[in-house]
């Protein structure tokens, strides 16, 4: 859940088609809200959908800011490597 928002990740229309979008939304049960960590090592992780079994992906590993993130087959390539922020 985002702390800015209360909102959710949140892949749009529940698809389980590669590309779909993933966007904020408020927090429901669906599956398209529920995400895995699975840890890479040096503190890096793949955010995996449990709705479709896809990763989290920064499109065409862009640099931008703005940057469209979609969900995408999982891969080893960095756009779909993310670390979590130490509190």
């Amino acid at each position: 859940m985002a702390r800015h928002s209360e909102k959710c990740l949140d892949v749009t229309s529940a698809s389980t088609t590669a590309g779909a979008a993933v966007i904020q939304y408020t927090c429901g049960t669906g599956t398209n809200q529920q995400w895995q960590l699975s840890s890479l090592g040096s503190g890096y992780y793949n955010l995996i959908s449990r709705n479709s079994g896809q990763c989290l992906d920064v499109t065409s590993a862009s640099t931008a800011d703005h940057a469209t993130i979609i969900q995408y087959t999982c891969g080893g390539a960095t756009n779909q490597q993310w670390s979590l922020p130490t509190v």
